[in-house]
């Protein structure tokens, strides 16, 4: 009570008194507001003890306050690292599954990834109502008792802390130092219950993504089994297809050796006869080619004797073919150099009448070009003799003009 009355009856005088170095350095007043701090303190703190006499918890003391607190805020850090670990594993489960999927892994690998996504899910969302259980607790009476006479004995020792440094060195850091640890505990506690928000609302889009995957999981395993049935109604339908098959093939075969053996019989004594024609048949061969070879040779005497009539014949014909051949080249040949030497001849007449032109034509160009300069020459002269003309003319006229 003195504390929020002390700065109304110290007015703006306390306010003023009270100062701090702008450089950093310690928080100090000036001594006539340090005496009037001092006296509202030391009023404050006889009003404490007053009270703690008074309001005395059953059967608590400090020690126990303090420890209870301890253990309780330990627990709730506890509670909060396994949640974090939790949330860690669930976020590695989920990547696996969704690279799983990606790489085409088997049901087996998929569905006890599930199966750990459910358990880490379960242990999450357990960790979370034990940590909001902690955090909603409401404390009975002697609790609150309790918790009153701790928060007293902190403000009763804040306070006698601060009247001591006063008295001391009129300096009030103790009082900014307990200011900023309570600010700190209470951005701790802040930063405790919205990590334990973050985890119920994670908790519940988690139940949420567990139902989703349940029902596609049970729809994954109806299909399956649907599956599985019609490959079980397939197998015994191939079984049985199988049986009547073998049995259809086991007669076949047995009738299929028996027709072939009868074949094979049939055959073979087809073959037997046709070998004994075909002796027959060689035999026959081989008296017409003893006939025939005999008579060849009869034949070829014959032969090799008309053959050499016609090859001298041949001879004597190609004999006089290619004399024949000779004497006509050689009279073309003749016939071929007179007919050079006279193009020979002409060549050179025309070579000597074309020199002739070329030679007349090169002496007219000359001509022609003496004459055109012969006539540019004429007219140079005749320029410049009607130029001399008309200078001596003027020159003339001028003179005959000043005489008169």
């Amino acid at each position: 009570p003195n504390l929020s009355r002390s700065p109304s009856e110290g007015g703006g005088e306390s306010r003023r008194g009270l100062r701090m170095a702008d450089d950093g350095g310690m928080a100090a007043v000036d001594p006539l507001t340090s005496v009037t701090l001092c006296a509202v303190l030391k009023d404050a703190l006889d009003q404490y003890s007053v009270l703690a006499g008074v309001a005395q918890p059953p059967k608590q003391n400090r020690e126990t306050d303090s420890m209870m607190e301890s253990i309780v805020g330990e627990e709730i850090e506890q509670e909060i690292q396994g949640q974090r670990q939790l949330e860690r594993e669930y976020d590695a489960l989920i990547a696996e599954r969704e690279e799983m999927q990606m790489t085409g892994a088997t049901d087996f690998a998929l569905r006890e990834n599930e199966a750990k996504v459910r358990e880490v899910a379960k242990a999450l969302k357990a960790s979370t109502q034990v940590l909001v259980k902690n955090l909603r607790q409401n404390p009975g009476a002697v609790e609150n008792m309790i918790k009153l006479q701790s928060e007293r004995h902190h403000v009763q020792g804040i306070l006698k802390e601060l009247h001591e440094e006063l008295g001391r060195s009129d300096t009030f850091e103790s009082l900014l130092e307990s200011v900023q640890d309570e600010n700190e505990k209470r951005a701790t506690f802040m930063q405790a219950v919205s990590d334990a928000e973050n985890s119920r609302l994670l908790a519940a889009q988690l139940h949420h993504d567990l139902a989703a995957l349940s029902i596609n999981t049970e729809q994954q395993v109806r299909e399956l089994d649907e599956e599985i049935a019609q490959l079980k109604d397939q197998l015994q339908e191939t079984k049985a297809r199988v049986a009547l098959e073998g049995k259809y093939i086991k007669k076949d075969m047995a009738v299929t050796v028996s027709v072939t053996s009868k074949r094979l019989d049939r055959e073979v004594g087809a073959v037997k006869a046709r070998i004994e024609a075909l002796r027959t048949q060689i035999a026959q061969e081989e008296l017409c080619h003893s006939e025939i070879a005999a008579f060849a040779k009869r034949n070829e005497e014959k032969l090799q004797a008309k053959s050499d009539e016609w090859q001298v014949k041949f001879e004597n014909e190609c004999m006089t073919k290619r004399q024949a051949e000779l004497d006509q080249l050689k009279a073309t040949r003749a016939k071929d150099l007179q007919t050079l030497k006279e193009l020979a001849s002409k060549y050179k007449e025309y070579e000597t009448i074309c020199l002739a032109d070329r030679q007349r034509r090169k002496n007219e160009e000359l001509e022609a070009q003496r004459a055109v300069l012969q006539l540019v020459a004429a007219i140079k002269i005749q320029a410049w003799w009607r130029g001399v003309s008309y200078r001596a003319g003027k020159k003339g006229g001028k003179g005959k003009g000043k005489k008169g």
